[in-house]
């Protein structure tokens, strides 16, 4: 009782304190999000995972409390996958080669995604509306877990977890769970149901992954060379067609190159910055 009127007296003292504990809880939870699932820890075990992540915790309060939590820009780089915990409590991943920028201010939670792709594991405040700026697409955060990419003029947003609210000019919708919107610089906005199967691959990117299901070797080698400075192009377009199945590592481009050749019994040969497919 003491350690917890001490701790509510600490939050107290200063508007930052909360804010700290808050991207800490983030912090924690990203990084407890990425580990790999383990069987039950024996007692000793467990007690020395809870204090390394007290220590975490606690680690990150501080380093919290050293940062002014204004506007802040973060990019990525060629085959750079970058997890962020934000001052108020949200965690966003954000994919290669993608920029934005974070403001959060006391009425309202900004994000501009200028290109690239992020998913958004929002913390909600109804009192404080989180927003994602896609070119000139807003997505407000009715509390839930979303991605938005910006390629060029089309601006795609996938829901999750819980509901978006998607707009464009005077055109709006609502996005729930299993749903995806896809808009065009001109055209009509699409939007598509995704059963979980679906969504999974859609977000195997988060870990690093590409899973293919009838994609075209087109679109998967747009992924691979987004994610890697060694790339592979192919020697007839035509081939870009194909159609392509299974789980691949997005890190490993040359194993990826290998198994689109021999399943579309095409040569494959080493290059200079990357590897060729098809041709003689």
């Amino acid at each position: 009782m003491a350690q917890r009127a001490q701790f509510e007296a600490w939050l107290g003292e200063h508007p930052r304190h909360g804010g700290a504990l808050l991207r800490a809880q983030a912090v924690l939870h990203l990084a407890t999000a990425a580990a790999p699932a383990v069987q039950e820890a024996p007692p000793l075990r467990r007690w020395r995972l809870a204090a390394g992540a007290l220590g975490l915790l606690a680690a990150s309060l501080v380093a919290w409390l050293a940062m002014d939590p204004g506007a802040q820009t973060y990019a990525t780089t060629q085959g750079e996958l970058r997890r962020l915990a934000l001052a108020d409590g949200s965690a966003l991943t954000l994919d290669a080669a993608s920029r934005l920028r974070v403001d959060l201010d006391r009425g309202e939670r900004k994000v501009s995604l200028s290109q690239g792709r992020a998913l958004f594991r929002v913390a909600h405040n109804a009192a404080r509306p989180f927003r994602v700026q896609a070119g000139d697409v807003t997505i407000t955060d009715i509390g839930t877990v979303f991605s938005v990419s910006a390629q060029g003029d089309t601006v795609n947003v996938l829901v999750s977890e819980g509901e978006v609210e998607v707009r464009r000019g005077i055109f709006a919708l609502r996005l729930t769970a299993g749903q995806e919107v896809r808009l065009g610089k001109d055209g009509a906005p699409v939007r598509l149901g995704l059963a979980a199967p679906a969504m999974e691959r859609a977000l195997a990117w988060t870990s690093g992954r590409i899973e293919l299901d009838g994609e075209t070797l087109e679109n998967a080698l747009a992924e691979f060379n987004q994610h890697n400075r060694a790339t592979i192009r192919l020697a007839n377009p035509a081939l870009g067609r194909e159609k392509l199945y299974g789980a691949f590592r997005l890190d490993d481009p040359e194993g990826f190159a290998r198994a689109a050749a021999l399943s579309l019994n095409a040569p494959m040969r080493a290059e200079e910055g990357g590897w060729v497919i098809g041709g003689k």
